[in-house]
């Protein structure tokens, strides 16, 4: 970290250092492996076996059907088994189990209805049910063993609400609920505590913020707080420890990288760090164990092979005085919750910050205790364990 702090200083330095690395309030960007095959607008995009694969997009007026893999774990890319549609953009992706399914999307004068499921144990596709209607930029969302869908442009017809169903056991869509908010395409969406989220989209000419959840148990929409940055058209988004993350995309002729992240249990939205790359269009977002990925895209004048990793802050801890066997404490990784263990009896706890103001009023704690922390400002608070052995103060640090 010193080292760095001494190359930031240098002017000559600095533009080298922020194209790799990015961060705020502990949330930060790495850069990762560029796709080893061409830079690409508006693919599908899924993720499956811990790997994430693009399928397709456009480069230089060129519609691609091939695909790749990425794999974090060696940060390389793979080609697999090209798509066995027409070569297309825009097209929609979505998993259920253990196979991927792609369609719709758009090349020149023409719109998709067709679906492939794909099988990553044997990387082959097979042909499923066509959608019912040609749609190109639609979103999707999954939850539990059943997909949906909505929104999308229609060739030469103005988009609808229709709202769809797919069953993978029947391979049928079926019509559910009317999606409610206006019609339109190019929205994003995202499925987190069991409910499927619709963000923003495009009309018209107007660029939408509005937001919507749909409830599978009861075939009900609700809406939520309006996205908080700009209204865009080819966003990219992720879901990370129960939160949607949106960003990138472009509003007229200016291309954004602002991030904003949605916490669906206080219905809030809040600016995190933004994309460190060059601000794009059609750049697809995806998660991967704890970490979110944005790249690919379009930035104005050519298109992008970038990927960027995002990682939420560690939450660390340091225990005064050492540690004793009769108490063990860790946190649980990439998350801000902490587990206290107690061995023959059941210690107090409570946290307090730096001043003594109590942020957890004294609990008894279990054998196995998870402690959530609230939502709390980047700093430094001690954890207190009234341990009838030897009593313990842990530095926790956000």
């Amino acid at each position: 970290m010193h080292k760095l702090k001494k190359l930031l200083k240098s002017g000559a330095v600095l533009s080298a250092a922020l194209s790799f690395w990015s961060t705020l309030n502990g949330q930060s960007w790495s850069e990762k492996a560029d796709i080893s095959g061409n830079g690409r607008n508006s693919p599908a995009h899924f993720v499956i076996g811990g790997k994430a694969y693009v399928v397709g997009g456009v480069n230089a007026g060129t519609y691609m059907n091939d695909v790749w893999q990425y794999d974090p774990q060696t940060n390389q890319w793979t080609q697999k088994s090209n798509f066995p549609g027409a070569g297309r953009a825009e097209a929609t992706a979505f998993v259920i189990g253990n196979y991927a399914y792609v369609g719709l999307g758009l090349s020149p004068a023409k719109y998709y209805k067709d679906y492939y499921r794909y099988n990553p144990s044997d990387d082959t596709w097979v042909k499923v049910a066509d959608f019912p209607e040609e749609r190109t930029a639609a979103a999707s969302f999954v939850i539990d063993t059943l997909a949906y869908l909505c929104g999308g442009a229609r060739f030469q017809s103005s988009p609808n609400n229709n709202f769809y169903q797919y069953n993978p056991t029947t391979d049928t869509w079926t019509l559910r609920a009317a999606y409610p908010g206006t019609a339109k395409a190019y929205s994003v969406s995202a499925s987190a505590n069991g409910l499927g989220y619709v963000i923003g989209g495009f009309r018209g000419g107007i660029h939408y913020n509005e937001v919507h959840a749909y409830n599978p148990s009861t075939d009900t929409w609700s809406e939520k707080a309006d996205y908080a940055g700009m209204g865009r058209v080819g966003a990219a988004s992720f879901v990370l420890a129960g939160k949607i993350y949106v960003g990138n995309g472009r509003n007229g002729t200016t291309f954004l990288k602002d991030w904003w992240a949605f916490d669906p249990a206080q219905g809030t939205w809040s600016e995190t760090v933004r994309y460190p790359g060059s601000a794009t269009y059609g750049s697809s977002g995806f998660t991967i164990g704890d970490k979110g990925y944005c790249g690919l895209g379009y930035n104005g004048s050519e298109t992008s092979r970038k990927l960027y990793e995002f990682s939420l802050p560690t939450l660390n801890t340091e225990e005064i005085p050492a540690p004793v066997q009769d108490i063990h404490c860790y946190q649980v990784f990439g998350t801000t919750r902490i587990v206290l263990k107690a061995f023959g009896h059941a210690p107090r706890y409570s946290l307090t910050d730096l001043n003594g103001r109590t942020i957890i009023a004294p609990t008894r704690a279990d054998a196995a205790t998870f402690i959530d922390l609230p939502n709390l400002s980047t700093g430094v608070y001690l954890l207190h364990i009234e341990n009838p052995v030897k009593p313990k103060i842990i530095k926790v640090y956000l």
